[in-house]
């Protein structure tokens, strides 16, 4: 505001007018000068510190984000949120706080400056000023009434585009089954409808938008046409210093009220959005880690007995929306060194339980103890685009000896001598394809790096032939995990016979628990169970693949796993 004044008496200096001497001329030279260095200098130095608070602010909301879908409940997540959402979120949400940043300052700043610019008119035109005062004010409720409109088609746009990114990913992953049934133009169909209700949101808004832009740029003008009309017809006469600082100051404020005060607007109306939109994510509710016990202060190379697993009493269910639990009362114990096999039919709550000690499943009564650090493998396996060994390593630092034992242990040395280069193959979407058997030892071998101290093993022997699952279970789980606490579902009557203990569940209740000796004391129809299993086996591993779809497990340090691992 200082430079139109300064301005101002050097034009009044060369105008030759009295009271303005040389000195004064020359001071209002180096004071325009070392006001527009000054400009320059702060200006930039305000930009660089907003850039830098609002990257802060995207990038905390997307570590906000992440860390809370870590810990979300999997049946939650699935009900209350989905791929497209959360692409949109850390797209587009949080990219708002980056945009709408380096103008908030004009909230509080564009007042102040149209008080100052009045005082400064009224000292030179009187009250004629009064008349530019009272068109910005009138502007001033339009501009808040624009900004409310721009939030609610900025929050319907969003809805479609999540609608959108939703089905094109579902479009994606469901490829196969459009292709073999021919539904292409079924779901061209719905795309098409879901992008023309997006275009018709987005056309609202940019409508909206381009309206109250157009406003803004011929306020400035009739403002100062008004101005300088009341000024004449109050009996002033025009002067050019009169006029030129009226010019000056009304442009100053068309570009800090009617642009800046604007876009601090738009720009808070499309946070308030975003905090919405990121709120309805953090509001989801997490998982209840009541009932579990973690301890994780023992030896890197732990002792026997070092490690434990205890489940006590264990009742759950995966929904509040359902009376039924998957697991009613369970109980069990496995020490450092010991084999507990779990089996039962289709259904019958093997693999909640192996959620329940994950933390993935809430508890409604009863306990888990864990003494040691998880290492779970799926019983649908899956690989990432890399190469075999970091699909190994899974971001553990490459240890040769260590490496080459656990691939010989999970049978996979044959199968990377084969490979056009070894453990260095790209495998994924966008390297080698690899078999069932092939991707289920990967897993195993990945869970088996990680080094933890219980391993959760959720039928990893289901996909292989039957030599190399028996090669894999007297190599890998009795004889390299012998030290470590297993937790083995199977469906294979010779394996738990090796068993330290065995564990039968039918409909989420325990219908025996003890030795392998005991069980054929009792005379349990084991050979009906196994059978049964067998036959369903495929059936149950179809419905599991559905489910871990839906949700992919990751780790504590950030990663997508099929390794879960709890420090």
């Amino acid at each position: 505001m200082m430079q139109p004044y300064l301005l101002l008496w050097f034009i009044r200096y060369f105008s030759g007018e009295e009271g303005y001497s040389e000195t004064f001329g020359w001071l209002c030279a180096c004071g325009i000068g070392a006001i527009s260095f000054m400009k320059v200098t702060l200006l930039n130095l305000k930009n660089w510190m907003e850039d830098q608070l609002a990257m802060k602010m995207k990038i905390a909301s997307c570590a906000l984000v992440y860390r809370k879908v870590l810990r979300i409940q999997s049946a939650e997540s699935s009900s209350h949120t989905s791929l497209g959402q959360l692409v949109n979120i850390l797209s587009n949400d949080v990219s708002r706080f980056q945009n709408a940043t380096p103008f908030f300052c004009y909230v509080w700043a564009s007042p102040l400056q149209l008080i100052v610019a009045i005082g400064i008119l009224w000292s030179e035109i009187g009250p004629s000023c009064l008349v530019a005062l009272l068109l910005f004010v009138t502007v001033l409720p339009f501009q808040g009434f624009s900004g409310h409109m721009l939030a609610k088609f900025r929050h319907a746009f969003s809805i479609c585009s999540d609608k959108r990114i939703h089905l094109i990913h579902e479009v994606i992953t469901s490829i196969r089954a459009i292709k073999m049934y021919t539904w292409e133009k079924l779901f061209i169909a719905v795309l098409k409808i879901a992008r023309k209700n997006e275009l018709a949101s987005l056309r609202r808004l940019c409508i909206v938008r381009s309206a109250n832009n157009a406003f803004s740029n011929c306020t400035a003008k009739g403002i100062l046409f008004l101005c300088l009309m009341t000024y004449v017809y109050t009996g002033h006469l025009l002067q050019a210093d009169k006029v030129y600082i009226t010019v000056t100051i009304v442009n100053s404020l068309r570009t800090s009220i009617t642009v800046y005060f604007v876009l601090a607007v738009f720009g808070i109306s499309d946070v308030l959005v975003s905090c919405q939109r990121l709120q309805s994510i953090l509001e989801i509710e997490e998982r209840d880690e009541k009932g579990v016990t973690l301890t994780s202060n023992i030896n890197p190379r732990p002792i026997p007995k070092a490690c434990s697993l205890l489940v006590h009493e264990v009742a759950a269910r995966w929904s509040t929306t359902t009376t039924k639990n998957v697991l009613s009362f369970v109980s069990c114990s496995v020490s450092a060194g010991e084999l507990l096999a779990i089996i039962g039919p289709v259904g019958s709550g093997k693999g909640s339980l192996l959620h329940a000690i994950m933390r993935e499943l809430p508890l409604l009564s009863g306990k888990v103890f864990v003494q040691g650090k998880l290492a779970y493998a799926a019983q649908n396996p899956w690989v990432f685009s890399s190469t075999v060994r970091e699909n190994i390593l899974f971001g553990k630092p490459f240890n040769a000896s260590k490496f080459t034992e656990v691939v010989k242990v999970c049978a996979l040395d044959c199968d990377l001598k084969l490979f056009p280069k070894g453990d260095l193959t790209m495998v994924g979407e966008n390297g080698s394809a690899l078999s069932g058997g092939q991707k289920a030892r990967i897993n195993l071998a990945r869970a088996i790096y990680s080094d933890a101290d219980i391993y959760l093993l959720d039928d990893p022997l289901s996909a292989v032939d039957a030599h190399v699952g028996r090669y894999i279970f007297d190599n890998c789980i009795m004889k390299y995990l012998k030290h470590k606490v297993r937790v083995l579902v199977t469906h294979q009557e010779q394996y738990i016979k090796a068993a330290s203990s065995i564990l039968v569940l039918k409909e989420g209740h325990v219908e025996f628990y003890g030795s392998y000796q005991e069980l054929m004391n009792k005379s349990f129809e084991i050979d009906s169970l196994v059978q049964k299993n067998d036959i369903l086996a495929s059936k149950q591993g179809v419905a599991k693949s559905k489910q871990d779809e839906k949700f992919i497990h990751l780790d504590r340090e950030g990663m997508i796993c099929a390794v879960y691992l709890v420090s």
